[in-house]
């Protein structure tokens, strides 16, 4: 079996935005016409937090991996600590985890490469 991992996390969102990073926030700024909120959740795919609705996004673009995706579980899903719950159905041919980011640990990376 296949697996996609999904990173619930990402610290660009926040420089992308100008807001927040927090993808609750963002979508709030998005819909109600902020430029760069939108600009943000376009290039964010990557990074995922706390988001129902943006995992759901990308994942439904993964049916011809045979990813069967778990719309209820992705609703109800509460990250709470460093477990990665799966959330595809039983009869998808891909298993799809998702994990929280260890956000302070890649933006301490990111700094780095750019200091060198």
């Amino acid at each position: 079996m296949r697996a996609l991992v999904l990173n619930a996390g990402s610290p660009s969102v926040k420089f992308s935005s100008g807001l927040s990073n927090d993808m609750r926030d963002i979508e709030k700024h998005a819909a109600s016409g902020n430029v760069k909120a939108q600009l943000a959740l376009a290039v964010c795919a990557h990074g995922v937090k706390n988001s129902a609705p943006m995992r759901e996004r990308i994942c439904n673009g993964f049916e011809f991996l045979g990813l069967h995706f778990g719309a209820k579980r992705n609703a109800q899903l509460k990250l709470t600590g460093s477990e990665a719950p799966q959330l595809q159905l039983p009869t998808s041919q891909v298993t799809l985890l998702v994990a929280k980011a260890r956000e302070r640990w890649i933006i301490a990376k990111e700094t780095n490469k750019f200091l060198k």
